[in-house]
């Protein structure tokens, strides 16, 4: 009896083997699967806040006499926004603790303005005390001219050690060849 064919019992179990037209077929289909998972591996959508941070975002934009001010507290969280009224031209209180308004401090976040200021400190996070910074030494503008002279010496280093190496592997060639050649001579 021949394999696939139906006999009086039923269809044998085994079942022929596919031909070339079907495995093309699979394959195409395959490829075809594979682009639409990279297709939709590339549509990744933007970053959103949750709703409970965008309510007070959206809501700062129509009231201009109130204050968007992320709050880093002493654990290392950030809390949700909040939206909070200038005191005094120059003061906002949080928590029952008094911090500094600076208009200098405030920073651009897209369509927001918003006041970033730590639990632990009066004063907001700012670019203010720059020069404060470059005197004491920790400023980041001569890290860049610092990364890429780090990054370049260990390149050259890389390179130095991959020529060593190289001269290593062809000298063992070299004296193997040399001692398999005097082997067949004699």
């Amino acid at each position: 009896m021949e394999l696939g064919k139906r006999s009086s019992i039923g269809y044998t179990t085994c079942k022929p083997e596919s031909t070339v037209k079907e495995e093309l077929a699979e394959l195409k289909r395959m490829i075809k699967d594979g682009q639409s998972i990279e297709e939709t591996e590339k549509e990744k959508k933007p970053f959103r806040f949750s709703s409970k941070w965008r309510g007070p975002m959206n809501k700062s934009l129509k009231a201009p006499n109130r204050l968007l001010v992320f709050y880093l507290n002493k654990f290392g969280r950030m809390l949700p926004p909040r939206l909070l009224p200038v005191l005094d031209g120059d003061m906002v209180i949080i928590d029952e603790k008094p911090y500094e308004v600076n208009p200098k401090a405030i920073w651009r976040m897209d369509k927001y303005n918003v006041y970033l200021i730590k639990e632990i400190d009066r004063r907001p996070v700012s670019n203010e005390d720059y020069d404060e910074v470059k005197k004491r030494g920790d400023c980041t503008d001569s890290d860049v001219f610092l990364i890429k002279a780090a990054q370049r010496a260990i390149q050259k280093e890389t390179t130095k050690a991959m020529s060593k190496m190289a001269l290593v592997v062809i000298g063992i060639i070299v004296v193997g060849a040399v001692i398999f050649f005097m082997t067949q001579g004699s």
